[in-house]
């Protein structure tokens, strides 16, 4: 029975993660795409402004995450983009989330705490990062923001 030294694999997926996010960063310098870029000790924080047509400008932010359990996992989020603020219509949303959540299997819909809508991917690239692959996904999402837009505008004026 041969001998697999787990460590040394951890190390180097969390080797690749650090690397991942810095093949991201060139590559959206060599494409010339502006992005926020943040970064500390365990974070490295990709935000991009996804401006709505006649509605607000969210912002769709990649997280590559050292804490994860998984250093070969990265999130995607949509962030502030809807906001519902009349509990009346929060069970309304909620059958918007599932409709959403069902038509969609790639992208999840979540109802925050606070009343905000939100959206998700996981993007899960083990030794295999593909800087073009994550940025079709930041496209992929922000057209989901566009198309779904109108449907909660309709319920939140209705």
């Amino acid at each position: 029975m041969a001998y697999i030294d787990l460590n040394a694999i951890k190390k180097k997926l969390g080797d690749c993660m650090n690397n991942s996010a810095g093949i991201f960063s060139e590559y959206l310098k060599k494409e010339d795409i502006n992005v926020n870029e943040f970064q500390d000790e365990n974070f490295y924080i990709f935000s991009f402004d996804a401006t709505i047509e006649a509605g607000p400008t969210a912002n769709i932010v990649c997280f590559f995450d050292e804490n994860t359990k998984a250093d070969w996992t990265l999130t995607i989020e949509a962030l502030n983009y809807v906001k519902i603020d009349n509990p009346m219509k929060k069970e309304y949303i909620l059958e918007k989330l599932n409709e959403l959540n069902r038509k969609y299997n790639f992208v999840k819909f979540i109802l925050s705490e606070e009343g905000a809508v939100f959206l998700k991917i996981y993007y899960n690239y083990y030794d295999n990062f593909n800087p073009e692959k994550l940025l079709e996904m930041v496209f992929h999402i922000y057209d989901v923001l566009k198309d779904e837009y109108k449907g909660f505008m309709k319920i939140i004026w209705g």
